[in-house]
């Protein structure tokens, strides 16, 4: 555990250089968050609390003058709907509504979208700690996304309750802290702008194991998504913001700056490429028939791209002549 007095020499660090080190923000980090989520009581405690209203006044006044920098790490993003339970009886903590003032001068156009990241979705847990690339350790970075949603069971006429990665073939990850994808290396990664609220909702439902019928665009979407990432296109499905409910979630894609492109393409020209009657025809998502369909038009873009790349380095061979 990091020590007083080595706390103080970061935050004086902080006042003299304007910035601080990935590791030195994780030693800052550790402090918030056994203070603020695990409520570790000893004797510090007092002491704890009075350095960490120091730290992020310091913050909140360098967030206000736009100073971008590393010390953005130790704050908790989203810090009272994770940590505190919401009672309306008793005040909230005045370190949390410091926090929670800070999240929101952030959230308005101070960072962009892969530094405010807050769910990040992945194929499994082990795709996580690739990901992640021993950059940053894993209980330092987030964890998986545990929220429920709800789901109608016609057989009894309610809805229960389904953890997120019951229902969905994908891995939801939970991340505490803003500039975690810029830590570890997410440069080269570019915010896939649709601005179509169908892309929008197949970034949210891929992955779906059901084999609903296909009746909207957004089921076309949601296959693209999925085959692509089978292709290993580098893609990430992500939201700037917590949710309790799938439905009341916004996501967007993060797409690899060298497929960003084609991805682009692809996605554009699906609605217009697909035949009218494939919607409510019967056909299911997971039929074959689809698969093959929707592979055909992402092969056509991918291979385009594969044959420039070969011409670039002069090796592209025209079989057959």
């Amino acid at each position: 555990m990091t020590g007083p007095d080595e706390a103080e020499k970061i935050y004086e660090k902080l006042c003299r250089e304007g910035d601080v080190t990935w590791k030195e923000s994780d030693a800052i980090y550790k402090i918030t968050y056994d203070h603020m989520h695990r409520g570790l009581l000893d004797a510090e405690t007092d002491k704890r609390k009075a350095f960490l209203m120091k730290w992020y006044n310091l913050v909140l006044s360098k967030v206000i003058k736009m100073e971008k920098g590393i010390y953005l790490h130790t704050i908790l993003i989203k810090s009272r709907n994770r940590f505190i339970p919401l009672r309306k009886k008793n005040p909230i903590p005045e370190e949390y509504s410091l926090m929670n003032k800070i999240n929101q001068k952030i959230a308005h156009g101070f960072l962009e979208d892969k530094d405010l990241a807050v769910i990040l979705t992945l194929k499994s847990g082990k795709d996580v700690r690739k990901f992640l690339n021993k950059k940053i350790p894993l209980n330092l970075a987030g964890r998986k996304y545990i929220k429920f949603d709800y789901q109608w069971d016609s057989r009894y006429s309610f809805y229960y309750k389904e953890m997120m990665t019951d229902r969905y073939q994908k891995y939801f990850f939970e991340m505490y802290r803003p500039m975690t994808l810029s830590r570890i290396g997410f440069d080269d990664y570019v915010k896939l702008d649709m601005n179509n609220a169908d892309f929008t909702a197949a970034c949210v439902f891929y992955g779906d194991k059901e084999n609903k019928e296909v009746c909207r665009l957004s089921h076309l979407y949601e296959k693209a998504i999925e085959i692509m990432l089978d292709m290993g296109v580098p893609m990430y499905a992500y939201s700037i913001t917590p949710f309790n409910s799938m439905l009341d979630s916004l996501f967007d894609m993060f797409v690899h700056k060298d497929y960003a492109q084609e991805a682009g393409m692809i996605f554009n020209a699906l609605p217009y490429i697909a035949k009218k009657d494939i919607f409510n025809s019967g056909v299911r998502k997971h039929d074959r028939e689809l698969s093959d369909f929707v592979a055909g038009i992402i092969t056509s873009y991918m291979t385009k791209k594969e044959k420039q790349e070969y011409l670039n380095k002069d090796e592209w061979l025209e079989m057959g002549k």
